[in-house]
Protein backbone atom coordinates (compact mmCIF):
# COMPACT_ATOMS: atom_id res chain seq x y z
CA UNK A 1 0.00 0.00 0.00
CA UNK A 2 2.83 2.24 1.08
CA UNK A 3 4.66 1.40 -2.52
CA UNK A 4 1.42 1.99 -4.53
CA UNK A 5 1.09 5.72 -3.06
CA UNK A 6 4.61 6.90 -3.38
CA UNK A 7 4.13 6.21 -7.12
CA UNK A 8 0.34 7.30 -7.36
CA UNK A 9 1.62 11.12 -5.94
CA UNK A 10 4.67 11.24 -8.08
CA UNK A 11 2.80 11.06 -11.49
CA UNK A 12 -0.08 13.36 -9.92
CA UNK A 13 2.19 16.10 -8.56
CA UNK A 14 3.95 16.12 -11.94
CA UNK A 15 7.18 15.32 -9.63
CA UNK A 16 8.59 12.14 -11.02
CA UNK A 17 12.13 12.27 -13.04
CA UNK A 18 14.30 9.34 -14.48
CA UNK A 19 17.51 10.16 -15.33
CA UNK A 20 19.71 7.27 -16.86
CA UNK A 21 23.71 7.83 -16.21
CA UNK A 22 26.25 6.31 -17.99
CA UNK A 23 29.52 6.47 -16.06
CA UNK A 24 32.14 3.95 -17.14
CA UNK A 25 29.82 2.14 -19.04
CA UNK A 26 27.53 1.84 -15.55
CA UNK A 27 24.00 3.03 -15.65
CA UNK A 28 22.13 3.94 -12.45
CA UNK A 29 18.85 5.40 -11.63
CA UNK A 30 18.11 7.82 -9.84
CA UNK A 31 14.98 8.55 -8.79
CA UNK A 32 13.79 12.37 -7.97
CA UNK A 33 10.45 11.57 -6.24
CA UNK A 34 8.02 13.64 -3.41
CA UNK A 35 5.40 12.60 -0.93
CA UNK A 36 2.14 12.52 0.52
CA UNK A 37 -0.29 9.74 1.67
CA UNK A 38 -4.02 9.28 0.15
CA UNK A 39 -6.32 7.07 -0.37
CA UNK A 40 -6.10 4.78 -3.60
CA UNK A 41 -8.24 2.13 -5.41
CA UNK A 42 -6.88 -1.57 -5.85
CA UNK A 43 -6.64 -1.23 -9.12
CA UNK A 44 -4.63 1.74 -9.30
CA UNK A 45 -2.31 0.27 -6.65
CA UNK A 46 -1.72 -2.55 -9.62
CA UNK A 47 -1.23 -0.61 -12.61
CA UNK A 48 1.42 1.87 -10.96
CA UNK A 49 3.20 -1.56 -9.38
CA UNK A 50 4.03 -2.16 -12.14
CA UNK A 51 5.10 1.02 -13.72
CA UNK A 52 7.45 0.44 -10.78
CA UNK A 53 8.57 -2.63 -11.22
CA UNK A 54 9.52 -1.81 -14.78
CA UNK A 55 11.62 1.19 -13.96
CA UNK A 56 13.33 -1.29 -11.84
CA UNK A 57 14.38 -4.06 -14.26
CA UNK A 58 15.54 -1.53 -16.26
CA UNK A 59 18.05 -0.12 -13.67
CA UNK A 60 18.94 -4.24 -13.21
CA UNK A 61 19.66 -4.95 -16.78
CA UNK A 62 21.79 -1.64 -17.69
CA UNK A 63 23.68 -2.81 -14.67
CA UNK A 64 24.49 -6.03 -16.34
CA UNK A 65 27.18 -3.66 -18.59
CA UNK A 66 28.97 -3.51 -15.67
CA UNK A 67 32.70 -4.30 -15.25
CA UNK A 68 35.10 -4.92 -11.51
CA UNK A 69 38.46 -3.97 -11.64
CA UNK A 70 40.61 -5.83 -8.87
CA UNK A 71 44.36 -5.52 -8.70
CA UNK A 72 47.23 -7.74 -7.08
CA UNK A 73 49.77 -6.81 -4.87
CA UNK A 74 52.82 -4.83 -6.47
CA UNK A 75 56.41 -7.11 -6.41
CA UNK A 76 59.71 -5.73 -7.26
CA UNK A 77 60.76 -6.86 -11.13
CA UNK A 78 63.98 -4.82 -10.85
CA UNK A 79 66.36 -8.02 -11.27
CA UNK A 80 63.67 -10.29 -13.48
CA UNK A 81 65.02 -11.83 -16.72
CA UNK A 82 60.85 -12.11 -18.01
CA UNK A 83 58.04 -12.96 -16.47
CA UNK A 84 54.78 -14.78 -18.62
CA UNK A 85 50.89 -14.21 -17.77
CA UNK A 86 49.97 -17.88 -17.52
CA UNK A 87 46.44 -17.40 -16.63
CA UNK A 88 44.07 -19.26 -14.59
CA UNK A 89 44.18 -22.73 -13.86
CA UNK A 90 41.26 -24.58 -12.32
CA UNK A 91 40.79 -21.92 -9.15
CA UNK A 92 44.13 -20.08 -9.00
CA UNK A 93 45.67 -17.33 -11.08
CA UNK A 94 49.50 -17.93 -12.18
CA UNK A 95 52.27 -15.97 -13.04
CA UNK A 96 55.81 -17.38 -13.97
CA UNK A 97 58.29 -15.36 -13.42
CA UNK A 98 62.42 -15.61 -14.45
CA UNK A 99 64.58 -14.09 -11.91
CA UNK A 100 67.66 -14.74 -13.23
CA UNK A 101 69.09 -17.53 -10.29
CA UNK A 102 65.78 -19.13 -9.68
CA UNK A 103 62.32 -19.69 -11.59
CA UNK A 104 59.04 -19.09 -9.57
CA UNK A 105 55.23 -19.38 -9.95
CA UNK A 106 53.19 -16.36 -8.36
CA UNK A 107 49.72 -18.00 -7.18
CA UNK A 108 46.59 -15.79 -6.14
CA UNK A 109 43.52 -16.69 -5.55
CA UNK A 110 39.91 -15.25 -8.27
CA UNK A 111 40.11 -12.02 -6.21
CA UNK A 112 44.02 -11.27 -6.76
CA UNK A 113 44.77 -12.19 -3.41
CA UNK A 114 48.36 -13.48 -3.36
CA UNK A 115 48.40 -16.63 -1.67
CA UNK A 116 52.26 -17.89 -2.08
CA UNK A 117 54.92 -18.58 -4.41
CA UNK A 118 56.37 -22.10 -5.48
CA UNK A 119 59.67 -22.35 -7.22
CA UNK A 120 60.52 -24.05 -10.00
CA UNK A 121 63.29 -26.51 -9.91
CA UNK A 122 64.78 -27.70 -13.31
CA UNK A 123 67.46 -30.30 -13.48
CA UNK A 124 70.14 -27.06 -14.50
CA UNK A 125 70.20 -23.58 -13.37
CA UNK A 126 71.01 -22.56 -16.92
CA UNK A 127 68.15 -24.76 -18.40
CA UNK A 128 66.61 -22.59 -21.29
CA UNK A 129 62.61 -22.35 -20.96
CA UNK A 130 61.59 -22.85 -24.26
CA UNK A 131 57.62 -22.85 -23.65
CA UNK A 132 54.88 -22.58 -21.19
CA UNK A 133 51.63 -23.81 -21.80
CA UNK A 134 48.34 -22.96 -19.99
CA UNK A 135 45.46 -25.48 -20.22
CA UNK A 136 42.29 -26.31 -18.22
CA UNK A 137 43.95 -27.65 -15.34
CA UNK A 138 47.30 -27.88 -15.37
CA UNK A 139 50.15 -25.81 -17.06
CA UNK A 140 53.00 -27.61 -18.89
CA UNK A 141 56.96 -26.49 -18.97
CA UNK A 142 58.67 -27.27 -22.05
CA UNK A 143 62.53 -26.82 -21.85
CA UNK A 144 66.04 -28.09 -22.93
CA UNK A 145 69.97 -28.02 -21.15
CA UNK A 146 72.95 -29.47 -22.23
CA UNK A 147 75.21 -32.14 -20.00
CA UNK A 148 78.43 -31.97 -20.79
CA UNK A 149 78.20 -32.85 -24.94
CA UNK A 150 74.69 -34.22 -24.23
CA UNK A 151 71.83 -32.23 -24.96
CA UNK A 152 68.36 -33.33 -23.45
CA UNK A 153 64.96 -31.73 -23.83
CA UNK A 154 62.18 -32.44 -21.23
CA UNK A 155 58.55 -31.26 -20.58
CA UNK A 156 56.84 -31.10 -16.65
CA UNK A 157 53.16 -30.68 -16.20
CA UNK A 158 51.93 -28.78 -12.87
CA UNK A 159 48.74 -28.64 -10.96
CA UNK A 160 47.28 -25.34 -10.37
CA UNK A 161 49.63 -24.91 -7.26
CA UNK A 162 52.75 -25.25 -8.83
CA UNK A 163 53.20 -28.66 -7.89
CA UNK A 164 55.01 -30.68 -10.46
CA UNK A 165 52.55 -34.28 -11.62
CA UNK A 166 54.45 -35.54 -14.65
CA UNK A 167 57.33 -35.10 -16.53
CA UNK A 168 58.72 -37.00 -19.60
CA UNK A 169 62.07 -36.95 -21.79
CA UNK A 170 61.80 -36.08 -25.16
CA UNK A 171 65.48 -36.02 -26.47
CA UNK A 172 67.70 -37.84 -23.82
CA UNK A 173 71.44 -37.52 -24.04
CA UNK A 174 71.72 -36.46 -28.01
CA UNK A 175 75.40 -35.28 -28.08
CA UNK A 176 76.63 -32.87 -31.09
CA UNK A 177 72.87 -31.54 -30.79
CA UNK A 178 73.35 -28.49 -33.20
CA UNK A 179 70.09 -26.25 -32.00
CA UNK A 180 70.51 -23.79 -29.03
CA UNK A 181 67.27 -21.92 -29.13
CA UNK A 182 63.32 -22.38 -29.97
CA UNK A 183 59.99 -20.38 -31.15
CA UNK A 184 57.03 -22.45 -30.13
CA UNK A 185 53.32 -21.91 -31.09
CA UNK A 186 50.11 -23.74 -29.50
CA UNK A 187 46.70 -25.05 -31.44
CA UNK A 188 43.83 -23.43 -30.59
CA UNK A 189 42.98 -25.67 -28.07
CA UNK A 190 46.28 -26.13 -26.57
CA UNK A 191 46.74 -29.77 -27.06
CA UNK A 192 49.77 -29.19 -29.37
CA UNK A 193 52.90 -27.38 -29.11
CA UNK A 194 55.47 -26.98 -32.32
CA UNK A 195 58.64 -26.12 -31.28
CA UNK A 196 60.69 -24.54 -34.44
CA UNK A 197 64.40 -23.89 -34.90
CA UNK A 198 66.41 -22.74 -37.65
CA UNK A 199 70.15 -23.41 -38.68
CA UNK A 200 72.32 -22.36 -41.34
CA UNK A 201 70.37 -20.75 -43.64
CA UNK A 202 68.26 -23.96 -45.28
CA UNK A 203 67.56 -26.11 -42.51
CA UNK A 204 64.52 -25.61 -40.97
CA UNK A 205 63.94 -28.48 -37.51
CA UNK A 206 60.04 -28.99 -36.46
CA UNK A 207 58.93 -31.22 -32.96
CA UNK A 208 55.57 -31.75 -32.38
CA UNK A 209 54.42 -32.23 -28.94
CA UNK A 210 51.00 -33.96 -27.74
CA UNK A 211 50.46 -31.82 -24.39
CA UNK A 212 47.72 -33.65 -23.34
CA UNK A 213 49.88 -37.17 -23.67
CA UNK A 214 52.88 -35.75 -22.69
CA UNK A 215 54.44 -37.17 -25.71
CA UNK A 216 56.63 -35.87 -29.03
CA UNK A 217 54.61 -36.74 -31.85
CA UNK A 218 57.19 -36.44 -34.55
CA UNK A 219 60.44 -34.28 -35.10
CA UNK A 220 61.70 -33.63 -38.04
CA UNK A 221 64.80 -31.72 -39.73
CA UNK A 222 64.11 -30.75 -44.10
CA UNK A 223 66.46 -29.00 -45.89
CA UNK A 224 64.56 -26.15 -47.91
CA UNK A 225 66.38 -25.74 -50.99
CA UNK A 226 66.35 -22.45 -52.74
CA UNK A 227 65.00 -20.49 -49.33
CA UNK A 228 67.08 -18.75 -47.12
CA UNK A 229 65.06 -19.55 -44.04
CA UNK A 230 65.83 -17.31 -41.63
CA UNK A 231 64.94 -14.25 -43.79
CA UNK A 232 62.19 -15.29 -45.59
CA UNK A 233 60.30 -16.54 -42.93
CA UNK A 234 57.32 -14.90 -41.89
CA UNK A 235 55.23 -17.09 -39.93
CA UNK A 236 54.08 -20.49 -38.66
CA UNK A 237 51.03 -21.82 -37.21
CA UNK A 238 49.51 -25.76 -35.82
CA UNK A 239 46.42 -26.72 -35.95
CA UNK A 240 44.15 -29.08 -33.04
CA UNK A 241 44.96 -32.16 -35.26
CA UNK A 242 48.93 -31.17 -35.21
CA UNK A 243 49.23 -30.29 -39.09
CA UNK A 244 51.88 -27.77 -39.21
CA UNK A 245 52.20 -24.85 -41.92
CA UNK A 246 54.92 -22.44 -42.12
CA UNK A 247 55.06 -19.46 -43.96
CA UNK A 248 58.02 -17.89 -46.09
CA UNK A 249 57.97 -14.74 -48.74
CA UNK A 250 60.64 -14.51 -51.07
CA UNK A 251 61.74 -11.46 -53.52
CA UNK A 252 59.23 -8.78 -51.51
CA UNK A 253 61.69 -5.91 -53.28
CA UNK A 254 60.02 -3.06 -55.92
CA UNK A 255 63.48 -4.26 -57.86
CA UNK A 256 61.97 -8.51 -57.71
CA UNK A 257 58.86 -7.84 -57.52
CA UNK A 258 58.33 -9.53 -60.77
CA UNK A 259 59.00 -12.68 -58.85
CA UNK A 260 57.82 -11.99 -55.52
CA UNK A 261 55.88 -14.93 -54.09
CA UNK A 262 54.64 -16.57 -50.65
CA UNK A 263 55.57 -20.38 -50.27
CA UNK A 264 53.09 -22.69 -47.54
CA UNK A 265 54.89 -25.65 -46.35
CA UNK A 266 53.20 -27.79 -44.45
CA UNK A 267 54.74 -30.79 -42.59
CA UNK A 268 53.17 -33.88 -40.67
CA UNK A 269 54.20 -37.05 -39.27
CA UNK A 270 54.66 -38.58 -43.16
CA UNK A 271 58.46 -38.34 -44.61
CA UNK A 272 58.26 -35.15 -46.83
CA UNK A 273 56.43 -31.60 -46.84
CA UNK A 274 53.74 -30.45 -49.73
CA UNK A 275 54.05 -26.63 -50.62
CA UNK A 276 52.13 -24.38 -52.24
CA UNK A 277 53.03 -21.15 -54.14
CA UNK A 278 51.08 -17.72 -54.07
CA UNK A 279 51.53 -14.88 -56.54
CA UNK A 280 50.61 -11.59 -56.98
CA UNK A 281 49.85 -9.38 -60.05
CA UNK A 282 53.40 -7.42 -59.82
CA UNK A 283 52.47 -6.53 -56.34
CA UNK A 284 54.63 -6.30 -53.18
CA UNK A 285 52.75 -7.16 -49.58
CA UNK A 286 53.50 -4.38 -46.85
CA UNK A 287 52.38 -7.00 -44.31
CA UNK A 288 50.25 -9.77 -43.74
CA UNK A 289 48.76 -12.35 -41.26
CA UNK A 290 48.42 -16.42 -41.86
CA UNK A 291 45.56 -18.00 -39.74
CA UNK A 292 43.74 -21.73 -39.48
CA UNK A 293 40.00 -22.29 -39.14
CA UNK A 294 39.94 -25.63 -37.15
CA UNK A 295 36.67 -26.58 -37.77
CA UNK A 296 36.38 -26.18 -41.49
CA UNK A 297 40.36 -27.13 -42.18
CA UNK A 298 41.53 -23.60 -43.91
CA UNK A 299 43.85 -21.59 -44.49
CA UNK A 300 43.56 -17.75 -44.14
CA UNK A 301 46.02 -15.47 -45.51
CA UNK A 302 45.40 -11.76 -45.74
CA UNK A 303 47.56 -8.50 -45.66
CA UNK A 304 48.49 -5.41 -47.16
CA UNK A 305 49.91 -4.58 -50.67
CA UNK A 306 51.93 -1.88 -52.92
CA UNK A 307 53.06 -1.36 -56.26
CA UNK A 308 56.08 -0.11 -55.27
CA UNK A 309 57.15 0.41 -51.22
CA UNK A 310 57.20 -1.68 -48.58
CA UNK A 311 55.48 0.45 -46.44
CA UNK A 312 53.03 2.43 -47.92
CA UNK A 313 49.96 0.09 -48.87
CA UNK A 314 47.91 0.60 -51.99
CA UNK A 315 45.37 -1.99 -51.29
CA UNK A 316 44.80 -5.08 -49.42
CA UNK A 317 44.16 -9.13 -49.97
CA UNK A 318 42.79 -12.09 -48.75
CA UNK A 319 42.48 -16.02 -49.80
CA UNK A 320 40.70 -18.42 -48.25
CA UNK A 321 40.77 -22.26 -48.93
CA UNK A 322 40.70 -25.97 -47.06
CA UNK A 323 44.11 -27.01 -46.88
CA UNK A 324 43.10 -30.62 -49.03
CA UNK A 325 42.12 -28.45 -52.17
CA UNK A 326 44.86 -26.17 -52.33
CA UNK A 327 46.68 -25.69 -55.68
CA UNK A 328 50.73 -26.28 -55.99
CA UNK A 329 50.01 -22.63 -57.44
CA UNK A 330 47.48 -19.96 -57.13
CA UNK A 331 47.49 -15.92 -58.05
CA UNK A 332 45.81 -13.92 -55.30
CA UNK A 333 43.95 -10.99 -56.36
CA UNK A 334 43.92 -7.39 -54.21
CA UNK A 335 41.95 -4.47 -54.23
CA UNK A 336 42.70 -1.03 -54.26
CA UNK A 337 41.68 1.27 -51.62
CA UNK A 338 38.74 3.70 -52.40
CA UNK A 339 38.90 7.35 -52.19
CA UNK A 340 35.77 7.85 -50.05
CA UNK A 341 37.65 5.11 -47.62
CA UNK A 342 41.23 7.88 -47.57
CA UNK A 343 39.23 10.72 -47.25
CA UNK A 344 37.80 9.60 -44.30
CA UNK A 345 40.85 8.60 -42.66
CA UNK A 346 43.30 11.30 -43.84
CA UNK A 347 40.76 14.30 -44.98
CA UNK A 348 40.36 15.02 -48.79
CA UNK A 349 44.24 16.85 -49.45
CA UNK A 350 45.99 13.92 -47.56
CA UNK A 351 44.34 11.40 -49.23
CA UNK A 352 45.55 12.26 -52.72
CA UNK A 353 48.17 9.86 -52.28
CA UNK A 354 45.84 6.91 -52.49
CA UNK A 355 47.83 5.38 -49.81
CA UNK A 356 47.55 3.77 -46.45
CA UNK A 357 50.94 4.96 -44.55
CA UNK A 358 52.63 3.55 -41.92
CA UNK A 359 49.93 0.65 -41.59
CA UNK A 360 50.61 -3.01 -40.09
CA UNK A 361 48.54 -6.19 -39.80
CA UNK A 362 47.78 -7.21 -36.33
CA UNK A 363 44.83 -9.71 -36.18
CA UNK A 364 42.51 -12.09 -38.66
CA UNK A 365 39.42 -12.98 -36.36
CA UNK A 366 37.34 -15.80 -37.69
CA UNK A 367 33.07 -15.33 -38.19
CA UNK A 368 30.94 -18.13 -37.52
CA UNK A 369 29.24 -18.19 -41.10
CA UNK A 370 33.03 -18.42 -42.43
CA UNK A 371 33.90 -14.81 -43.22
CA UNK A 372 36.55 -13.07 -41.29
CA UNK A 373 38.18 -9.99 -40.29
CA UNK A 374 41.93 -8.51 -40.67
CA UNK A 375 42.87 -5.52 -37.99
CA UNK A 376 45.36 -3.25 -39.19
CA UNK A 377 47.07 -0.51 -36.99
CA UNK A 378 48.96 2.70 -37.77
CA UNK A 379 52.30 2.19 -36.65
CA UNK A 380 55.93 3.88 -37.11
CA UNK A 381 58.74 5.08 -35.11
CA UNK A 382 61.26 8.17 -35.34
CA UNK A 383 64.92 7.98 -34.77
CA UNK A 384 66.18 10.94 -33.89
CA UNK A 385 69.57 12.61 -32.08
CA UNK A 386 70.15 15.84 -30.37
CA UNK A 387 73.40 18.03 -31.33
CA UNK A 388 73.73 18.35 -27.29
CA UNK A 389 74.25 14.92 -26.68
CA UNK A 390 74.75 13.61 -30.48
CA UNK A 391 78.46 11.85 -31.04
CA UNK A 392 81.67 13.40 -30.97
CA UNK A 393 84.59 13.26 -32.53
CA UNK A 394 87.33 10.76 -31.40
CA UNK A 395 90.45 9.46 -32.92
CA UNK A 396 89.60 11.14 -36.77
CA UNK A 397 86.30 9.60 -36.75
CA UNK A 398 82.86 9.99 -36.14
CA UNK A 399 81.73 8.20 -32.28
CA UNK A 400 78.03 7.54 -32.66
CA UNK A 401 77.83 6.87 -29.43
CA UNK A 402 75.41 9.54 -28.07
CA UNK A 403 72.17 8.33 -26.74
CA UNK A 404 69.21 9.33 -29.53
CA UNK A 405 65.21 8.88 -29.05
CA UNK A 406 62.56 6.55 -30.49
CA UNK A 407 59.56 8.29 -30.72
CA UNK A 408 56.94 5.35 -31.51
CA UNK A 409 53.13 6.23 -32.56
CA UNK A 410 50.20 3.98 -32.70
CA UNK A 411 47.19 5.32 -34.02
CA UNK A 412 44.31 4.54 -36.15
CA UNK A 413 42.85 0.89 -36.16
CA UNK A 414 40.93 -0.22 -39.21
CA UNK A 415 38.74 -3.14 -39.93
CA UNK A 416 37.92 -4.81 -43.21
CA UNK A 417 35.24 -7.40 -43.11
CA UNK A 418 35.56 -10.29 -45.89
CA UNK A 419 32.08 -12.61 -46.75
CA UNK A 420 32.30 -15.73 -46.95
CA UNK A 421 32.65 -15.47 -50.79
CA UNK A 422 35.64 -13.90 -50.47
CA UNK A 423 33.60 -10.01 -51.20
CA UNK A 424 34.02 -6.99 -48.99
CA UNK A 425 31.59 -7.25 -46.08
CA UNK A 426 32.51 -3.61 -44.99
CA UNK A 427 35.09 -1.49 -43.52
CA UNK A 428 35.68 0.87 -40.65
CA UNK A 429 38.17 3.43 -39.05
CA UNK A 430 38.58 3.52 -35.13
CA UNK A 431 40.43 6.04 -34.32
CA UNK A 432 43.09 6.86 -31.24
CA UNK A 433 46.49 8.20 -30.41
CA UNK A 434 49.18 7.11 -28.78
CA UNK A 435 52.58 8.55 -28.35
CA UNK A 436 55.96 7.25 -26.40
CA UNK A 437 59.19 7.67 -26.63
CA UNK A 438 61.71 4.94 -25.63
CA UNK A 439 59.40 2.15 -24.36
CA UNK A 440 59.72 0.17 -27.10
CA UNK A 441 55.75 0.78 -27.71
CA UNK A 442 55.00 -1.70 -24.59
CA UNK A 443 52.35 0.19 -23.39
CA UNK A 444 50.82 0.68 -26.95
CA UNK A 445 48.91 -0.70 -29.32
CA UNK A 446 45.62 -2.55 -27.94
CA UNK A 447 44.41 -5.81 -27.27
CA UNK A 448 41.77 -7.83 -28.78
CA UNK A 449 39.05 -9.53 -26.58
CA UNK A 450 36.65 -11.83 -27.78
CA UNK A 451 33.24 -12.85 -27.71
CA UNK A 452 30.67 -15.01 -29.17
CA UNK A 453 28.94 -11.52 -30.50
CA UNK A 454 31.20 -8.62 -29.91
CA UNK A 455 34.95 -7.47 -29.75
CA UNK A 456 35.96 -5.17 -27.86
CA UNK A 457 39.41 -3.60 -28.72
CA UNK A 458 41.19 -2.10 -25.56
CA UNK A 459 43.58 0.10 -25.21
CA UNK A 460 45.52 3.00 -23.20
CA UNK A 461 43.95 6.31 -24.30
CA UNK A 462 46.76 7.81 -23.70
CA UNK A 463 50.92 6.88 -22.97
CA UNK A 464 51.20 8.62 -19.42
CA UNK A 465 51.38 7.89 -15.40
CA UNK A 466 47.29 9.07 -15.10
CA UNK A 467 45.66 7.76 -18.14
CA UNK A 468 42.16 7.02 -19.17
CA UNK A 469 41.26 2.85 -20.80
CA UNK A 470 39.04 3.16 -23.58
CA UNK A 471 37.64 0.49 -25.71
CA UNK A 472 35.95 -0.15 -28.85
CA UNK A 473 32.74 -2.58 -29.03
CA UNK A 474 32.13 -3.80 -32.31
CA UNK A 475 29.03 -6.50 -33.54
CA UNK A 476 29.57 -8.26 -36.87
CA UNK A 477 27.97 -5.97 -38.81
CA UNK A 478 30.81 -3.30 -38.00
CA UNK A 479 28.09 -1.47 -35.91
CA UNK A 480 30.67 0.20 -32.79
CA UNK A 481 30.63 2.38 -29.77
CA UNK A 482 33.43 3.99 -28.07
CA UNK A 483 33.07 3.23 -23.73
CA UNK A 484 35.45 4.62 -21.63
CA UNK A 485 36.61 1.11 -19.63
CA UNK A 486 37.97 2.66 -16.35
CA UNK A 487 40.75 5.55 -15.00
CA UNK A 488 44.58 4.65 -14.05
CA UNK A 489 44.56 8.15 -11.66
CA UNK A 490 46.41 7.64 -8.45
CA UNK A 491 45.99 4.25 -8.75
CA UNK A 492 50.01 3.21 -9.59
CA UNK A 493 48.97 1.31 -12.89
CA UNK A 494 51.18 1.40 -16.09
CA UNK A 495 48.83 -1.70 -18.52
CA UNK A 496 50.72 -3.35 -21.26
CA UNK A 497 47.55 -4.47 -22.90
CA UNK A 498 49.83 -6.29 -25.71
CA UNK A 499 50.87 -8.72 -23.21
CA UNK A 500 47.48 -9.37 -21.84
CA UNK A 501 45.49 -12.83 -21.85
CA UNK A 502 42.12 -13.47 -22.02
CA UNK A 503 40.92 -16.20 -19.44
CA UNK A 504 37.45 -16.57 -20.12
CA UNK A 505 34.60 -14.89 -22.17
CA UNK A 506 34.35 -12.10 -19.46
CA UNK A 507 37.79 -12.12 -17.86
CA UNK A 508 40.95 -10.52 -18.92
CA UNK A 509 44.50 -10.43 -17.05
CA UNK A 510 46.37 -7.22 -18.09
CA UNK A 511 50.08 -7.17 -16.71
CA UNK A 512 50.93 -3.41 -14.80
CA UNK A 513 54.55 -2.36 -15.55
CA UNK A 514 56.00 1.11 -13.47
CA UNK A 515 58.80 1.79 -11.85
CA UNK A 516 60.58 -1.57 -11.54
CA UNK A 517 57.15 -2.69 -9.58
CA UNK A 518 54.77 -5.38 -11.57
CA UNK A 519 50.95 -6.16 -10.38
CA UNK A 520 48.30 -8.15 -12.25
CA UNK A 521 45.50 -6.31 -13.30
CA UNK A 522 41.77 -8.23 -13.58
CA UNK A 523 39.45 -7.03 -15.74
CA UNK A 524 36.02 -8.93 -15.46
CA UNK A 525 32.92 -8.11 -17.58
Amino acid sequence: MYLSTLLETMLKSNKFNLQLNKTNNNFHSNIILETSFFFITLDHMFRYFKIFIFFCLLGVSSNGFAQSVTVSKEMSIRNDVAYDVIGIVEDNILLYRDKGTERVVEIFDKSMKHLFDREIILEKKNAKVYAIVPQDTCFTIIYGYRERKAYYMRARKYDHFGLMTDSVTFIDGVEDFKLDKFRYETSEDRSKTLLFATRKNDLFYTYMIDNNEMALVWAKESKLIGLNVRKDFRGALVSNRGEVNVLFEIDNTKYERKKHHLMLLGFDYNDGYYENKFTFDNKLTVDLELAYDNINRRIILAGLVSEDSEYDATGYFHFTESIDVLEEITLIEDQDFDVKFLEELYGKKLSKKKKLNDFVTRDIVLRGDGGFLLLTEMNKEYYRRSAFNGGTRSGGGFNGGGRGWVDIYNEDIVVFAVSPDGSEHWKKILYKKQFSQDDGGVYSSYFLFKTPNRLRIIYNDEIKRNNTVSEYVMDPLGNFERNSLLSTEYQNLKLRFRDAVQVSSNVLLVPSERNFKLSLVKIEY
